[in-house]
């Protein structure tokens, strides 16, 4: 019997012996070694309240744009923010990224943004407000325009942000809810 038990545990000590030459073991052994960092929720979303900070996220969020943005909002609400989007949009035009802007509201103050800002934006007819920035993050207005205080939820997922790119890109090519 001991014979028995003996080979049985040299057997196991060249199957972990053996475990050293896998790419599993590799892996882990680069995980115990440089670690690793849990992704922490409040790193994928974040709730903002008040107007001073979503106008800071949106300047950051645009800042750290590398590809393209995407800015639906109303006239209005371009215009009251425009003191941060317009530097932000002139350098995110002179760094060639792609800039598509949205604007709901009344077609001729749209028109006249356009014309004053050297902006193209779209004319649309929604009360959506909202950012998204490489179809990675998303800057999403919850309270309506006119409310007592301003709300946000920004999130970082490009899952949903590329969802929700793709569906206003529709309504730019399809003219669907554009002027």
């Amino acid at each position: 019997m001991k014979t028995e038990t003996m080979t049985e545990a040299q057997d196991k000590v060249k199957a972990l012996v053996a475990l050293k030459t896998t790419n599993e073991y590799t892996e882990l052994e680069q995980l115990h070694n440089s670690g690793i960092s849990p992704i922490k929720s409040n790193d994928l979303t974040g709730s903002l309240k008040g107007r001073s900070n979503i106008i800071a996220k949106v300047r950051e969020i645009l800042e750290s744009s590398q590809k393209e943005v995407l800015v639906c909002t109303s006239a209005p609400d371009f215009e009251d923010k425009s003191r941060v989007l317009i530097p932000s949009l002139d350098r995110l035009n002179k760094a060639n990224i792609k800039v598509r802007i949205a604007l709901s509201g009344d077609l001729e103050k749209v028109k006249r943004l356009n014309v004053k800002h050297n902006l193209k934006a779209k004319h649309i007819d929604s009360p959506a407000r909202f950012f998204i920035v490489d179809r990675k993050q998303a800057l999403l207005m919850i309270t309506p325009e006119h409310a007592d205080e301003e709300m946000g939820i920004w999130l970082s997922s490009p899952y949903f942000t590329e969802s929700l790119a793709h569906m206003v890109e529709g309504a730019f090519k399809n003219g669907n809810g554009l002027q």
